[in-house]
């Protein structure tokens, strides 16, 4: 007897590949990848694993309906990066054509309004409101800041002197922020918990979180876990502030502005949940053990 298929979006993605290697790994559903080109490596290795990768693209409604044909769930996930404003319209074409697909259970991963109006946040937001509006069988999951964001030489690179050898990270972040953290991954297997347990879950609100670190924190774990002086530049409460002012970063101050908000309830994002649904939890130090030195930047 077959298995059921869940389509997962951004299959070549931290989270649609956890998810993935959560299912194979699982045995309990058939994931159909969807990428916008086959061709790539990332998805001839997954199909070199035996997953069946499909070509749709969320710009092109139409070719979002034929990917879905005879299948039972869907993983909605979406890049604001990658579509910036576009992805509110390409998350509501995503549930227009699971609705018309009849597909019986859809896992949006998403975020939450909140009254500092982070834009990426309110994109997502904006497709949850619409997937509850349609009354189609849903778990919509709250997700939180990657751990793959720490060491990104585009968003907070951790560089090191040639040399003297020595790390320093010079990030424009509140230095006793914290910041609610969870490993990608994680998160894909979070979803897969949904799909098993639909009596549980759909219907309803999955909010998930590893642990709150701050830039200080972080700083000493990675000094710690790789061996290797580190020191932050600190930023107090005052220049902060005085931050959102940087040119193009608006968006990141509001995103982490919001988290300093939350904190300590993460809008009830539940840490323990967390671990129950996600056995084997990666820490954000057992994170840095797995990435080494490859999280530093010349």
């Amino acid at each position: 007897m077959s298995k059921p298929i869940i389509v997962v979006f951004t299959a070549t993605g931290k989270t649609g590949g956890g998810f993935i290697d959560a299912v194979l790994k699982d045995g309990s559903f058939t994931p159909r990848a969807v990428t916008r080109n086959p061709d790539s490596d990332a998805a001839k290795a997954l199909a070199a694993r035996g997953v069946e990768v499909v070509k749709a693209d969320l710009s092109e409604p139409a070719s979002l309906g034929p990917v879905m044909k005879g299948a039972y769930g869907v993983l909605g996930v979406t890049d604001f990066w990658q579509a910036f404003f576009a992805e509110e319209q390409q998350g509501k074409d995503m549930v227009d054509a699971a609705k018309a697909a009849g597909i019986e259970h859809f896992v949006w991963t998403t975020l939450e309004h909140s009254k500092v109006e982070v834009p990426h946040w309110e994109t997502k937001a904006r497709v949850d409101d619409y997937l509850k509006s349609t009354g189609m069988p849903r778990t919509s999951v709250y997700t939180s800041f990657f751990h793959e964001n720490i060491g990104n030489p585009a968003f907070s690179p951790i560089k090191v002197d040639k040399n003297t050898g020595k790390a320093l990270i010079d990030w424009p972040f509140k230095t006793d922020g914290p910041i609610g953290m969870i490993y990608a991954n994680d998160i894909g297997v979070a979803c897969l918990e949904a799909f098993k347990h639909p009596d549980q879950w759909i219907g309803k609100d999955m909010r998930i979180l590893t642990e709150w670190k701050t830039p200080r924190e972080i700083c000493q774990i990675i000094g710690e876990e790789l061996g290797i002086e580190i020191e932050i530049k600190e930023v107090d409460d005052e220049q902060w502030k005085k931050n959102k002012n940087i040119p193009h970063f608006e968006e990141i101050w509001l995103n982490m502005e919001l988290f300093y908000v939350m904190y300590p309830d993460g809008n009830g994002r539940d840490i323990e949940l967390t671990n129950k649904l996600v056995p084997g939890l990666l820490s954000f130090r057992d994170y840095v053990k797995m990435r080494g030195k490859s999280l530093l930047s010349q």
